[in-house]
């Protein structure tokens, strides 16, 4: 575990080292991970438990927990019967605010996973590809015009350039 935490904690250093180098106290740090890998010498949720517990002790602002899916289960290394966001949220006691997302596409995605409480802030990844006025969409309530998945026949309300297609 030693070994598998010595480059991500040199480049946080490394990181937090600059922001006092610049005397920025207002700069924001957070730390963006992904909770387990489901090869069998992958990541596992003992190992990003004890990644979280090295993280508490950082000057960090937030961690953002990237997922596929915001209601994933544990694979290995803890309660297979319980989401990754809602473990590692009871772990973090408070200690840092928790960013996660996972196909979140619909208003009703959205207001499922807010009822949850294992996050302090929900993050929309592809959701705000796919619906670059997600933000407004919902806070309209227009929750019928939000869309799943890109529609190729609709290519100037994405803003992509050309290279993107």
């Amino acid at each position: 575990m030693e070994n598998r935490l010595r480059f991500p904690m040199a480049v946080l250093d490394a990181v937090l080292a600059a922001k006092a180098r610049s005397g920025r106290e207002d700069f924001i740090i957070g730390y963006r991970f992904s909770p387990e890998e489901p090869q069998d010498d992958g990541i596992t949720m003992r190992e990003t438990f004890t990644l979280l517990d090295v993280l508490k002790e950082k000057p960090l602002q937030y961690l953002h927990m990237s997922e596929r899916d915001f209601f994933q289960h544990a694979r290995r290394g803890a309660d297979t019967s319980r989401a990754r966001l809602d473990l590692i949220h009871e772990y973090l006691d408070g200690k840092l605010p928790l960013i996660g997302l996972g196909s979140l596409f619909t208003a009703e995605d959205v207001s499922k996973a807010l009822q949850t409480g294992w996050t302090e802030f929900l993050g929309f990844g592809r959701t705000v590809l796919v619906n670059p006025n997600f933000a407004t969409l919902m806070k309209e309530g227009r929750y019928d015009e939000i869309q799943t998945a890109i529609d190729p026949t609709r290519a100037d309300h994405y803003g992509f350039g050309d290279f993107m297609w």
